[in-house]
């Protein structure tokens, strides 16, 4: 498997960890659920398990001081926007209101771009 390295593997075992969350979700809370997900539910657990034994395999081949950063660069943004959704738009009566979603829109694509590219930045950057 040359094209899984760890820190695919990592990206991938987040998203299937997402996927198991809102596929259990779905099943026990929706009024209605489609017939394919359980199926999916069991795939992702099964992905998930192949992913977290990969790591623990290959864990040396990752670099942690940039995992660290990595997730650290999540909680400055989970920080920020607790900030902004506390403090700012209440103050600016923009709280609840469809005006700010535009502030959510960009603050999904930040974290869309430091889940992708983030790593790629922070390995480039400590390589040097």
């Amino acid at each position: 498997m040359k094209f899984l390295n760890g820190y695919i593997a990592l990206i991938l075992l987040f998203l299937f960890s997402v996927i198991i969350g809102a596929s259990i979700w779905e099943i026990f809370c929706a009024e209605f659920t489609d017939g394919f997900m359980p199926f999916i539910t069991v795939f992702s657990a099964a992905v998930w398990v192949f992913l977290i034994f990969y790591l623990f395999k290959n864990f040396k081949t990752l670099n942690s001081r940039v995992l660290l950063k990595w997730g650290v660069g999540f909680g400055f943004l989970f920080f920020f926007n607790v900030l902004v959704e506390q403090i700012a738009l209440p103050f600016l009566d923009l709280d609840d209101t469809p005006k700010n979603d535009i502030y959510f829109q960009i603050w999904w694509i930040c974290v869309l771009f430091w889940f992708l590219f983030g790593w790629v930045i922070l390995k480039k950057t400590s390589s040097k």
